[in-house]
């Protein structure tokens, strides 16, 4: 019994050590690979996420999947005008 109770101590010292509740997350590159990875362990973790990439159909449908603490939003990290339109998107929506 004291094994249990043990594990169950770490795990909650784990989850509020790990915890991204009420956090804000944007991923870049979150259409595929570790991008999209990353945006669903975030939001798995309690984050509000927003999934940043140049695939809107992609990000948008992962963003749904996601639910409510997920936000699509087209945005090329080589391109500063579509990075300026994505954060004003951002602000705009009220997510982050």
């Amino acid at each position: 019994m004291t094994m249990n109770i043990q594990n169950q101590n770490t795990a909650d010292f784990l989850e509020g050590l790990f915890s991204l509740a009420n956090r804000r997350v944007l991923v870049t590159g979150a259409s595929g690979g570790l991008g999209l990875h990353f945006a669903r362990v975030a939001h798995a973790a309690g984050a509000k996420v927003v999934l940043a990439a140049r695939r809107k159909d992609r990000i948008e449908a992962e963003a749904a999947k996601l639910g409510e603490r997920a936000k699509a939003v087209v945005m090329d990290v080589t391109d500063v005008q579509s990075i300026r339109l994505a954060f004003d998107a951002i602000e705009a929506d009220g997510v982050c």
